[in-house]
């Protein structure tokens, strides 16, 4: 597995993977594709204050690209905000907790000592949202903080967000931050 930073050129590449998750489930609650012009311009302004990691692994049956967005923290260093999407063909693989697992090691070495997830949550798992991702970073160490009911509407049905954090750092007083822009490849 490959972990770079993100560039705009691979805007189209997870673009496409996107597309599934807004298509056919609740992971996201856009209703539309967005263009790739739009998506390009979300990856540049994203990357004007936030490093977005990307992932790439050879797989028996299909390349592996994810995406990680990252809050620079500017004014509450040492957080940071994951995300993942995954190709359709590696869900269930265990590919987004090995990922987490290697991620977590590089954000150590930035000063990252709170890592979050928001994430869409069902009350009832159903055809469109699972409680998937939420188990998934239960078992990497992730607490539930909080929750925000019924917030996100999609397929004539509302689903909750909720909110995971993980500690991997020490905190202590007269801790001298590192800037995410350092990101080590």
């Amino acid at each position: 597995m490959h972990i770079r930073p993100a560039q705009t050129a691979d805007a189209e590449q997870l673009l496409a993977i996107y597309a599934y998750y807004v298509k056919n489930t609740a992971i996201s609650f856009e209703y539309a594709v967005p263009s790739l012009e739009a998506f390009q311009n979300r990856i540049r302004t994203t990357l004007n204050n936030i490093p977005i990691l990307f992932w790439k692994a050879k797989m028996r049956f299909t390349d592996m690209p994810m995406r990680a967005f990252l809050s620079d923290g500017q004014p509450t260093r040492g957080l940071a905000k994951q995300a993942f999407i995954l190709t359709v063909p590696c869900k269930d693989k265990g590919m987004g907790e090995n990922a987490m697992k290697r991620l977590k090691k590089k954000l150590q070495e930035t000063g990252i000592l709170n890592v979050y997830a928001c994430i869409a949550y069902p009350e009832r798992n159903d055809e469109f949202l699972s409680t998937g991702s939420a188990d998934s970073h239960a078992r990497l160490g992730f607490e539930r903080v909080g929750i925000f009911r019924n917030c996100g509407y999609k397929f004539n049905r509302w689903y909750s967000m909720i909110w995971m954090e993980k500690i991997i750092g020490n905190h202590e007083n007269n801790q001298k931050p590192k800037l995410m822009r350092n990101i080590p490849e």
